[in-house]
């Protein structure tokens, strides 16, 4: 199948959104978790995520193409749960998933996906509700397998996709959970390995055995060697390019000694002695699948959305998929690039107002210092790095500047006193300001720093929030507790030359405020922990006043509040990974209308994913075509109702632009459309269409319904 990726040739016209109130929206992205499966679609070519998203009553399908992570919206979904597993029924072209937990209750519904909405198999029999199970798909007798699972006897289940069938279990053992599964397609066997086991007259215990299943029979194996675990392993997959079964390992002392893969060739074991896994304490979160078409493994952590691929000779981090920062990164701006930046001592995660994406460099100062003074000096276009202390706790008063690829050390003629971090830029004045000393404040022109010496200043404080003021003119300082624990409610204007107080009743808080600026509005939201709640104010220039909830998340002095100069909205980035919008937002949406005409194979479909404004992995989908044949994805900014013969009707009003590729061996094709952050867009629509070529088709083409898409947030 070829991929293919255009840019929209034509210009959509704007429509004015209807004035809607401010609201909180979470942006749908990948985000940590610990509970997830995956799984490879051979037929479409994509990695399949089924993850437990906080606060959802449902689960969450994610899809990986090689490069990045996109939500699949989908009419059903399985509800909420964590520990279930999945599998890739290569003869119906549909993922299995079965069991789970929610709610401290273990499930036994099954649930399939076909790339278009999940549907749930509603069986007079099933295994028994579990988890600590594990599956994979028998492609020489057609069958989804089900092995093992905390407490249960009834271990060994295969589904035809209508009916489940109990199997017997390996000879001897009474209880098997938390193993490892993989088929292995060219030696047509089933292999097990690892987890805990119960037998008769012995305890319950860890194991590093082996088993493999023919369809018929159960044969333990006995290589000369096996990985051993400190607990159950998480992941395993066949390589059916290097015929080998994959398994991560963390080894014997624990998650910090003997990381490694070892790989099984139906008869030994074997480390791999140049593939040293990573080791990380998320390890127990992770998920596998072999892409058979890119010829890789891909390994995802649950906690922090790293993806991971193994060639079968290295591991690689794939920085283009979603990675939410790390707790140890500092935010700054990057308006020239309408994307937001988090900096730590070996990388950047940037977030450009629809996901993350990392972008790797050199060491960098953060390597080395603590709790620094960061900010983007955005007259000059670079970063600025101030203070912090050293690993020996040494406070440093060292000025570094970074210019998106290379860190330097600068040597200004006066420096402020060691130690300092809390550093803010004023963008009306084009200054960096130090503020550790309220009664001497700091500034950086880009050459060398300055003291201030005003005379009179606001009352000492700590834990207080700061932010530039558009009205007033200046850096708005707010809030804080004093010496005496007391909260402070006064508001302070910096100008370069004096403070100015401008209210002295405004809101206090428990600790310290998020604080923003819409620069747009001319606006300053401010988020903080109230005596009882969580309390969101604005201030006008003039005086702070109260918002209302407007679906305000939860979120802790952790999160954190900025402009998102891509989106042009306030955003709350939660330590989670999650990110919520403020604004008035536009939904995007996808919705079919009219019928498609098809051929002796059946009638394809046109399915696209969200039209999310900063979807650089938007796409189409047209699945069920003639295998290996041409087809088009149209657009088109109107919609018609042209029959054309054969019952097929053309929905495109003309001109329209045709998008050609070829589908795969499965009847599936692709055509990816990156879509822009950029606000002017909200509220566009545009109709596509799908065109294929059949052989088999009254016309010699079959035509897909149509959709209509509705760019937004």
């Amino acid at each position: 199948m070829r991929t293919l990726h255009v840019t929209i040739p034509f210009v959509l016209t704007c429509a004015l959104a209807a004035q809607q109130p401010f609201a909180w929206r979470p942006i749908a992205m990948l985000t940590g978790s610990v509970g997830s499966a995956m799984v490879y679609d051979s037929h479409r070519e994509r990695t399949v995520l089924v993850v437990a998203v906080d606060g959802s009553p449902s689960t969450a399908t994610f899809e990986y193409d090689g490069t990045r992570w996109q939500p699949r919206a989908t009419a059903h979904q399985p509800s909420a749960r964590s520990r279930h597993q999945v599998c890739f029924d290569t003869q119906r072209g549909r993922v299995v998933l079965f069991g789970g937990i929610a709610n401290n209750r273990r499930l036994d519904d099954t649930w399939e996906y076909d790339g278009v909405d999940w549907l749930q198999n509603r069986t007079v029999v099933a295994p028994s509700p579990r988890v600590g199970h594990t599956m994979a798909y028998d492609t020489a007798h057609q069958r989804s397998l089900l092995y093992g699972g905390e407490g249960v006897s009834d271990m060994m289940w295969q589904w035809d996709g209508a009916t489940w069938q109990q199997l017997p279990a390996p000879p001897g053992i009474y209880f098997h959970e938390n193993a490892v599964a993989a088929y292995d397609s060219a030696r047509r066997r089933c292999v097990v390995h690892g987890g805990w086991v119960t037998r008769l007259g012995a305890p319950w215990q860890p194991t590093n055995e082996t088993w493999e299943w023919d369809g018929r029979t159960w044969f333990p194996m006995r290589p000369a060697a096996a990985p051993t675990y400190p607990s159950s392993p998480t992941a395993m997959v066949y390589d059916s390019g290097r015929q080998r079964t994959v398994l991560p390992f963390q080894g014997p002392g624990g998650w910090y000694q003997g990381a490694g893969t070892w790989e099984w060739d139906g008869t030994n074991w074997s480390r791999n002695p140049n593939a040293t896994f990573p080791i990380t304490p998320f390890n127990t979160t992770c998920v596998m699948a072999y892409d058979s078409a890119r010829a890789r493994v891909v390994h995802f952590e649950g906690e922090t959305t790293v993806t991971r691929e193994y060639d079968g000779a290295t591991w690689v981090h794939a920085t283009t998929a979603s990675v939410i920062p790390p707790y140890d990164s500092y935010r700054v701006s990057d308006p020239a690039r309408r994307r937001l930046s988090w900096l730590n001592g070996w990388g950047a995660r940037h977030w450009n107002g629809a996901r993350w994406a990392e972008e790797p460099h050199g060491l960098s100062p953060l390597t080395y210092l603590l709790m620094p003074g960061l900010v983007r000096d955005e007259a000059r276009n670079e970063v600025l790095c101030y203070g912090g202390a050293t690993l020996g706790y040494q406070p440093s008063n060292q000025t570094f500047v970074f210019d998106g690829t290379t860190w330097q050390l600068r040597q200004p003629a006066q420096s402020p006193p060691p130690g300092g971090r809390q550093l803010f830029y004023d963008p009306l004045r084009q200054r960096a300001v130090l503020l550790d000393d309220l009664t001497a404040p700091w500034e950086w022109d880009g050459v060398t720093w300055q003291r201030a010496f005003p005379t009179i200043t606001p009352p000492w404080r700590a834990a207080f929030g700061v932010t530039a003021d558009f009205v007033q003119g200046g850096l708005l300082l707010h809030g804080g507790i004093d010496q005496f624990s007391i909260d402070r409610g006064d508001s302070w204007l910096w100008d370069g030359v004096a403070w100015r107080q401008l209210a002295s009743n405004g809101p206090t808080f428990r600790r310290q405020p998020q604080i923003a600026t819409d620069p747009v509005r001319q606006r300053i939201l401010m988020l903080g922990e109230l005596r009882r709640h969580v309390g969101a104010f604005e201030w006008n220039g003039q005086g702070w006043r109260p918002l209302p909830d407007s679906g305000l998340p939860e979120h802790t002095e952790q999160d954190d509040l900025a402009w998102d100069p891509g989106q042009q909205r306030i955003v709350l980035l939660r330590s989670g990974g999650s990110v919520w919008s403020y604004g008035v937002h536009t939904p995007s949406g996808v919705r079919s209308f009219g019928r498609g005409c098809g051929g002796a194979g059946g009638t394809p479909l046109l399915v696209a994913n969200q039209p999310q404004l900063g979807n650089d992995g938007f796409g189409f989908d047209v699945l069920h075509a003639a295998p290996a044949t041409p087809c088009a994805v149209c657009l088109s900014l109107n919609a018609q109702q042209q029959p054309i013969g054969a019952g097929c009707t053309l929905r495109l009003l003309q001109p329209f632009v045709p998008f050609v590729t070829t589908s795969n061996g499965h009847g599936f094709a692709t055509v990816k459309l990156p879509l822009p952050v950029d606000p002017m867009l909200r509220g566009q629509t545009f109709v596509a269409q799908a065109i294929a070529l059949d052989a088999t088709a009254p016309l010699g083409v079959t035509l897909t319904a149509a959709l209509r898409l509705a760019l937004g947030d």
